[in-house]
């Protein structure tokens, strides 16, 4: 989406998918293109960590995702049902990181990486 104001310039709003490969790499061919001024990459706060995530470390933990690393995951959380949500949602983000061959918040990291660039 773009938004324009003759004063002001203009803003473009990218919209991304997770946990696709395509996703990540338009971010950096549309900020080369573009060459803004600035980027915004906007996030809720449990997703900042995404941020400085080991790619390939999640990767490689993805692969080896088993019953001992869930219950440690049940574990490291207060709470039985937190803990339980908590080891499920990264035994899902383990089975689609494995089955894409991407982890999640690529796409974050990219805009991150490439507004690094630009300061």
């Amino acid at each position: 989406m773009l938004l324009q104001n003759d004063q002001a310039g203009k803003i473009v709003v990218l919209g991304t998918v997770h946990f696709s490969k395509k996703s990540v790499e338009e971010v950096s061919e549309i900020v080369q293109f573009l060459n803004p001024n600035a980027i915004l990459v906007e996030l809720c706060r449990q997703r900042v960590s995404l941020l400085e995530l080991d790619e390939k470390k999640f990767l490689e933990d993805a692969k080896n995702f088993d019953s001992h690393k869930f219950k440690e995951a049940v574990k490291g959380h207060k709470g039985l049902s937190s803990g339980m949500l908590h080891a499920m949602l990264l035994k899902t983000y383990a089975d689609i990181a494995k089955e894409l061959g991407v982890a999640p918040g690529g796409e974050f990291r990219r805009a991150y990486q490439e507004a690094s660039l630009i300061i």
